[in-house]
């Protein structure tokens, strides 16, 4: 399992975090949760100092940037990213709120788990 950040410092003169957040539309969104390696996507956003971006988890390794949706943020502010980590995920615990919906589903030793490196 994969972890990446990436944001942009915003500078003046580039489009704010309300501008950015209103682009985010339902259809944009539907986009993102097509994408099979893509466990969850979190878009994310800081007012001082101004920053826009994302933290997404992926399944193995992310895909091919040209098999992706298209970043709406790097059209609009247009620049690439102040910043890009990758992490690899050491280990995973789903917070029990989570999981007692979905108790059925998941094996108690399921919910947290070390990841093989």
């Amino acid at each position: 399992m994969i972890m990446e950040y990436v944001w942009w410092e915003l500078a003046p003169g580039e489009p704010d975090i309300g501008q950015l957040q209103a682009q985010l539309e339902q259809v944009d969104l539907a986009a993102w949760q097509r994408i099979d390696a893509l466990l969850a996507k979190y878009w994310i956003m800081s007012e001082a100092p101004p920053r826009w971006g994302a933290a997404m988890v992926w399944r193995d390794e992310k895909p091919d940037l040209m098999t992706l949706p298209l970043n709406a943020a790097a059209e609009a502010i247009g620049r690439l990213p102040d910043v890009r980590l990758r992490f690899t995920v050491a280990a995973s615990c789903l917070n029990e709120s989570i999981i007692t919906p979905l108790a059925s589903l998941f094996n108690q030793e399921e919910t947290c788990t070390t990841m093989s490196s």
